[in-house]
């Protein structure tokens, strides 16, 4: 009788199950929230938010705009979409790009929110779950910050400089 065929089959199911539980990277958290506004999907839209986030966008939904329609969930201005990211811990700065040359690259702050480890192999982490979500007061606060110590000169995105004294 062969033992080690069921242990392979199984061992094959643990991973693809510890696969689909792993964190998906922040850029394509980003780009989730940017298509579900092109579908003008509000709630897959503001899930992609920390809940700080969430709550003055929902304010926001339901103000009544210049003609007293309540605003709502819809495309970008310039279709947007996430290129890479500078991950460190349960924070990301996320670039930006578009298709115009004009409006060039911005950058915001994703955080980790609901990250836990399950499983330990001493400090490496077996797999993580938790999502990527757009937050949008530590996104502020950087445009600030980069505005104040950049005297209208592109930097270099940084988290060690930008995020360690964050407003959190």
């Amino acid at each position: 009788m062969n033992h080690t065929r069921p242990f392979f089959v199984l061992s094959i199911l643990a991973a693809l199950l510890l696969a689909s539980c792993a964190v998906r990277p922040p850029e394509d958290a980003f780009n989730d929230i940017a298509g579900a506004a092109q579908k003008g999907d509000r709630e897959t839209f503001l899930s992609g938010f920390t809940l700080e986030s969430q709550a003055l966008l929902q304010a926001m939904l339901y103000t009544r705009g210049e003609h007293g329609k309540l605003m709502s969930v819809g495309p970008f201005a310039i279709p947007t979409h996430a290129e890479d990211a500078i991950i460190k811990d349960q924070l990301a700065i996320v670039s930006l790009s578009t298709k115009d040359s004009v409006t060039g690259t911005a950058r915001i702050i994703m955080r980790l929110e609901g990250h836990s480890c399950l499983g330990r192999i001493g400090d490496y982490c077996l797999w993580e779950l938790g999502e990527w979500r757009l937050d949008l007061e530590t996104t502020e606060w950087l445009w600030n910050q980069d505005w104040v110590q950049s005297g209208g000169k592109d930097q270099e995105p940084s988290i060690d400089n930008n995020l360690e004294v964050g407003p959190r």
